[in-house]
């Protein structure tokens, strides 16, 4: 509680905050860009469940809270989405970078704006896994630097700009193969199925106890 105590101690009048509301604008503008790549991510996977109500996808989209698991889920769902339609590829590079991105984006909304104890120096976002206050103040006391700077933040918000124009294009090339789908879903369905688990040969078919008939 000694180290917890000092760090509150510190009078917050000696701290630069000019320095300090610089990072949380850059902050505020990097993760509004990130909640614009995620409105996107969700136009995606509404289309991937080929769902005709917007609402309803959004609603599953964004009741899950991990972005990780919302990738894994659209993965899955264009296997048999994709298929046959030459986007496969590129849809799954475009996920790769979104959970990178996402992981970004975690590692600056979730961190903690400090000043260095030595010569009360603004230094940006404390970027930690766990939030353990004792093991921060060591970190900030031993002048170790575990910070997210400005143009950390500013290249978080620049590739957030560039994801949103890569799934506009990708959405607006992509939208031919969504309207022939969606007036055919069960002929490409039974066709990626067909696929993906096709049918036995009457000599293969196993007898399980005596129940099914020889071939």
């Amino acid at each position: 509680m000694s180290e917890i105590n000092r760090l509150l101690a510190f009078d917050p009048d000696a701290f630069k905050q000019e320095a300090r509301d610089r990072v949380f604008m850059h902050v505020g503008r990097a993760l509004n860009e990130w909640n614009r790549v995620e409105e996107l991510t969700s136009v995606l996977f509404h289309r991937l469940l080929l769902c005709g109500a917007y609402a309803i996808s959004s609603a599953a989209f964004y009741s899950i809270v991990s972005f990780s698991t919302r990738t894994s889920i659209m993965r899955e769902t264009a296997n048999w989405y994709f298929r046959y339609s030459g986007f496969e590829a590129e849809l799954n590079l475009i996920l790769s970078h979104l959970d990178r991105l996402a992981g970004r984006r975690n590692s600056v909304a979730h961190a903690v704006c400090y000043d260095k104890t030595l010569g009360l120096l603004p230094s940006g976002y404390l970027s930690r896994r766990e939030m353990d206050f004792k093991l921060m103040y060591q970190e900030i006391y031993r002048n170790r630097d575990f910070t997210l700077t400005i143009p950390d933040i500013a290249k978080l918000q620049l590739d957030c700009l560039y994801m949103q124009i890569w799934l506009l294009r990708f959405l607006e090339r992509s939208y031919g193969w969504h309207t022939w789908l969606s007036k055919r879903p069960e002929l490409h369905l039974h066709r990626v199925a067909r696929y993906v688990h096709p049918a036995n040969e009457p000599s293969q078919t196993p007898q399980i106890a005596g129940l099914l008939p020889p071939p």
